[in-house]
């Protein structure tokens, strides 16, 4: 009887020891990530010209790895933790890292910011994070 009990309770062990093994697993797998593109334009970019960016900047959506995708003009705020200098912003998601490189590689990002972006563009800051989900 005792001998049972020990091979129930060493099995519960090994049981709860793999279960806990098993989850660590799923936390180590890669996150999907955030990319946030902030861009000030030149002064002299003429609003006109800002909604053909804008729309330019749409078409980056059709790449693939991108799997969420928002871009708008900034919001003119009076709180002072608002920061609302800069002209638009872009937010993208992504499955993983890989994707978000190979993104940032594809021709189509590449010409984007080489032709639409560069000769307008006075500042451009970029934040990635990864994604945490709450239950």
């Amino acid at each position: 009887m005792k001998s049972q009990i020990k091979l129930v309770l060493a099995t519960v062990l090994v049981f709860l020891t793999l279960t806990s093994f098993a989850s660590n697993i799923q936390d180590v797998k890669e996150k999907s990530l955030t990319h946030i593109i902030i861009c000030w334009l030149d002064k002299s970019v003429k609003s006109n010209d800002i909604e053909v960016i804008i729309n330019e900047t749409k078409k980056l959506n059709s790449i693939p790895g991108v799997s969420g995708f928002s871009v708008g003009k900034s919001i003119k705020s009076n709180r002072d933790i608002v920061d609302d200098s800069f002209t638009f912003a872009v937010s993208m998601k992504f499955k993983n890292m890989k994707e978000m490189n190979t993104y940032l590689k594809s021709k189509m990002h590449v010409n984007y910011v080489k032709n639409v972006l560069k000769s307008k563009a006075v500042k451009i800051i970029a934040y990635d994070f990864e994604n945490e989900t709450s239950n």
